[in-house]
């Protein structure tokens, strides 16, 4: 069985989304797993609000390399808002990363890493030091809320859930609409199909998500 892991900075959405990563691994038949070291798979989950963030980012993305010269068959990923923002351009800072991918692509996850493994959808070389496939998935769907899905639990006492993702909002300071596009609304049936489960678990404390969650409709 392949092993895959998950390491996720930033904010509650980003906790949520990196839990719905490792549900769409598992129904692919990986077994996630704590330790980055035993890992097939490693995507790191970013956060672009602020410059600090992405350094950060960066720096934990860079320690990755030696992994991949040690093991180069290792797929490594970078997820999430920073992926989005930066794009291919990431992967020129640095080839060691096999894959970026933004908000909206989580669901084709295990289509982009079979493609990975067997060399398919190459990218234009971007680094002499680059042997081997690149894959940037960067789309933004505006039908793209993950209805159907399932989502692993972290926490058997509480749990996120997305009611919307993506904000209308263009504030001056916010980075949000551009990497998570337009907002979407889940249905109220799916929102509360989820709670059901999540409540039959003994889960007692559930917690909302979205951008702007005042603005569900």
């Amino acid at each position: 069985m392949k092993l895959a892991y998950v390491e996720t900075y930033g904010c509650q959405m980003n906790i949520s989304d990196g839990e719905l990563m490792e549900s769409v691994l598992e129904a692919d038949g990986y077994e996630i797993t704590a330790d980055p070291d035993m890992a097939d798979v490693i995507l790191v989950n970013t956060c672009a609000i602020r410059e600090h963030a992405e350094k950060r980012v960066l720096g934990r993305v860079g320690q990755l390399s030696g992994l991949k010269r040690e093991r180069p068959d290792l797929i490594i990923g970078v997820t999430g808002c920073m992926a989005q923002r930066m794009g291919e351009t990431l992967l020129e800072k640095a080839p060691h990363v096999d894959l970026v991918m933004g908000p909206d692509g989580y669901r084709s996850l295990p289509e982009q890493l079979l493609a990975l493994e067997e060399g398919r959808k190459i990218l234009p070389s971007r680094s002499a030091k680059r042997r081997g496939p690149q894959l940037a998935v960067l789309d933004l769907h505006l039908g793209e809320n993950y209805e159907g899905l399932g989502q692993r639990r972290s926490s058997k006492i509480s749990a996120w859930v997305p009611v919307q993702r993506g904000c209308d909002h263009r504030c001056t300071f916010c980075i949000v609409p551009y990497v998570r596009g337009s907002e979407k609304n889940r249905s109220p049936s799916e929102i509360l199909r989820e709670i059901s489960e999540i409540a039959d678990s003994g889960v007692t404390e559930v917690t909302l998500l979205g951008q702007t969650v005042n603005s569900y409709r």
